[in-house]
């Protein structure tokens, strides 16, 4: 029998975040040279599960190495929050680039 509606056609959906996954090495590597801490406040709770990205925008590099070790940090979440959601006023930003050029 004919249906006049037809189906629909199925394309593979590119998943948005692709840029930014971290592989299970890389978090590895990265937790073990932070030590398991924050670099922000050193404290060991409530750690994110994926490695914070220090440079954004115009300052990352937009090619593979973006999710290297060397870009990546340890960041609890209360850190995180600042850095994102207000307005970094207590410049964990830089914190964070200091502590890569220490550490690279």
């Amino acid at each position: 029998m004919f249906n006049p509606i037809p189906k629909p056609i199925k394309t593979k959906r590119k998943n948005k975040n692709t840029k930014r996954f971290v592989s299970e090495k890389t978090k590895l590597e990265v937790y073990n040279r932070d030590e398991g801490k924050c670099v922000c406040c050193g404290s060991s709770y409530q750690l994110e599960r994926t490695p914070h990205h220090c440079f954004w925008g115009f300052e990352a590099n937009r090619g593979e190495n973006r999710n290297d070790a060397d870009q990546l940090v340890t960041i609890c979440m209360a850190d995180h929050r600042h850095v994102h959601f207000e307005g970094d006023s207590k410049g964990y930003r830089q914190k964070c680039k200091d502590y890569l050029k220490l550490h690279s």
